[in-house]
């Protein structure tokens, strides 16, 4: 491999331990800017060198020197729509061989891109404001939605108890975890009644998403994703990119450790709101995140995708129509 290139009078502050594997790997995109990538700098090293593979499939290796070995900024002029994926390891000496550190586990990001435009933010019938975010060409809302009418203003009827809600053919929300204060954290649980209903849950101009309109965005977080797989074989690694990060446990974030594998590179912003299941009950609040997709299988039941605490994975599956999910629309 080729040298690193080093700063002789950087690292002589602190004893670098070639065995540390740097850790805390963060790419943060921003449309139209670029993005920053970010990780804790190992103490007393001389220089780092980034490695990363384009969403073409081609590696790319950049070497950096000095001391402000925790950062590096690549303009989008330099970069392309797709999922980027990345290491970097440090040097704690100037003179071959450079007591090289290991490299880091990996970390992805995603540039966005294609697909239209994607506005920078929508209003539901309710006055709710979402953010957006387009991830392989959808855009998307960038949280859970909250409405509780109908695109034309009709009630969506809620507070059913739970021989109502498994009896229900309706369109019908439940409060995440049968709280009202999770309402602005999490938006709230949709029946797939509600989700199919033609008076539209989303504002106009939306709609929530078709199997394979979702299955567009994973294509984009994950390009190996298995396209006739479902559970957890759909995709290893999409999950990541889609939660949210942090856990409960530290006041960090939302999900309940581990949150294992969490970056939120795709902005999508993921959090485990859980479910109702048909039979009334809340189950897996800051374990799991369900989103329904409007398509039925051939045997008539919903396809949905779900992100785990646990792992990294994104699964595909079916839903009872009666059971509550999250809903994110997506722009016409």
């Amino acid at each position: 491999m080729a040298a690193l290139v080093v700063n002789p009078f950087a690292g002589t502050a602190q004893t670098c331990d070639p065995s540390t594997m740097p850790s805390g790997l963060l790419g943060v995109y921003t449309p139209g800017v670029g993005v920053q990538l970010q990780w804790n700098a190992i103490p007393g090293s001389a220089g780092v060198q980034i490695r990363a593979t384009t969403p073409s499939g081609t590696t790319i290796s950049r070497r950096l020197a000095g001391t402000a070995l925790n950062q590096f900024f690549v303009p989008e002029a330099l970069l392309t729509a797709g999922v980027y994926t990345w290491q970097i390891r440090a040097a704690c000496s100037t003179v071959p061989p450079f007591g090289l550190t290991p490299f880091s586990i990996t970390s992805t990001f995603l540039v966005s891109g294609g697909g239209g435009t994607c506005p920078a933010s929508v209003t539901d019938i309710d006055g709710n404001i979402y953010g957006t975010v387009q991830i392989g060409g959808v855009c998307f809302m960038d949280e859970n939605l909250r409405t509780e009418h109908y695109r034309n203003g009709a009630p969506i009827a809620t507070g059913l108890n739970n021989a109502d809600w498994l009896a229900t053919t309706n369109g019908a929300y439940a409060e995440v975890n049968n709280s009202p204060a999770n309402k602005g954290a999490y938006g709230h649980l949709y029946n797939w009644y509600a989700v199919s209903d033609p008076r539209n849950i989303c504002p106009l101009g939306w709609h929530v998403p078709s199997e394979s309109e979702m299955d567009q965005a994973v294509v984009a977080l994950d390009p190996s994703r298995c396209s006739t797989c479902t559970g957890s074989s759909y995709s290893s690694d999409a999950g990541a990119p889609l939660k949210e990060t942090g856990v409960v446990s530290d006041g960090s974030g939302r999900w309940i450790d581990p949150n294992a594998g969490a970056t939120n590179a795709s902005g999508f912003n993921g959090r485990p709101a859980g479910n109702r299941v048909n039979t009334g009950a809340y189950l897996l609040f800051g374990l799991t995140g369900y989103w329904w997709t409007s398509t039925l299988d051939a045997s008539g039941f919903p396809f949905m995708i779900q992100a785990s605490h646990d792992n990294t994975t994104l699964g595909r599956n079916l839903g009872f129509p009666n059971s509550g999910n999250s809903v994110r629309c997506v722009k016409d």
